[in-house]
């Protein structure tokens, strides 16, 4: 796709939503809300973006400014939707795909019809605060870029997941064995310096479709402040903010059922999609909250 070596599924007949992962995961976090959502009556589109579960890495990192890399993943996301024949879809980006669907949403209001943001990534942040920051030795710095244990992999998630909801070994091995194909590790060391917040405040007040955002009260990346600091930006915007109490930044793994249910009940509401439609086996959302 686009030049990328590239993995996506589609599902489903109907309004279009697209799924995008968060950092070190791939397409599968959304297993759990394919089929609901397909039988509430949409089109599921998920994808691993570069250097991500079974998508190979940008060869635009060779010969372009990694600053516009993330910027890059629009353009694949946009060559996505054409292939696919999609002019139009609803945008959920969890944590640093979050910088791709509200930069997107901001640009491209006609293909753009709402945007979801789950934990989501991309408010400022200093070098002490930065999730992403080298740690540890130089020699430990030089393992991990080639290297992701299965311990230390355990060690990420465990802290990234509430402890009401704590990683399977299943999951664990999922993450570990993606994160250890051949060459993944030092394609993520070039991509993580493009994790770039830009002119947040001005590209959010861009924004005038409808916005969901969905958050893990669990501190174990992004405080739930930063939730409200995103609402508050998106001034131009109707934005629905919902907090999940007891779930943490893999929201989308950990509370799949709900998640579904306030997707749904969102869309629906701002005509995409029928507002009655409530997937088969997911309680809708109770009034008031």
């Amino acid at each position: 796709l686009d030049g990328v070596d590239h993995h996506d599924t589609d599902a489903g007949a109907g309004p279009a939503i697209v799924l995008m992962h968060g950092n070190v995961g791939s397409l599968r976090m959304w297993t759990d809300w394919v089929d609901p959502l397909v039988a509430a009556g949409y089109r599921v589109i998920r994808l691993d973006l570069p250097s991500h579960g079974l998508t190979g890495p940008n060869p635009e990192w060779n010969r372009t400014p990694m600053r516009e890399s993330m910027d890059r993943n629009i353009v694949l996301v946009d060559a996505l939707l054409d292939h696919l024949k999609v002019e139009r879809a609803a945008l959920v980006g969890t944590s640093f795909s979050g910088i791709i669907a509200y930069r997107m949403a901001a640009r491209e209001p006609q293909r753009v019809a709402a945007l979801v943001l789950i934990n989501s990534g991309g408010l400022p942040r200093t070098a002490q605060t930065d999730p992403n920051r080298p740690r540890g030795t130089a020699f430990e710095q030089w393992v991990n870029k080639r290297e992701f244990s299965k311990p230390r992999m355990e060690t990420m998630l465990k802290g990234l997941m509430a402890p009401e909801s704590p990683p399977s070994q299943e999951l664990i091995t999922e993450y570990h064995d993606l994160q250890n194909m051949t060459g993944r590790q030092m394609e993520r060391a070039r991509l993580t310096p493009t994790y770039k917040s830009g002119d947040v405040a001005g590209t959010l007040s861009q924004i005038r479709q409808p916005v969901l955002i969905l958050w893990g009260d669990y501190p174990g990346l992004l405080d739930v402040g930063q939730a409200r600091q995103f609402q508050n930006l998106l001034s131009n915007a109707t934005v629905t903010l919902e907090t999940y109490k007891g779930v943490g930044h893999l929201l989308p793994i950990e509370a799949p059922a709900r998640g579904v249910g306030d997707l749904v009940a969102f869309l629906g509401a701002n005509g995409w999609g029928s507002a009655s439609a409530t997937p088969a086996g997911v309680a809708p959302p109770p009034a008031g909250r």
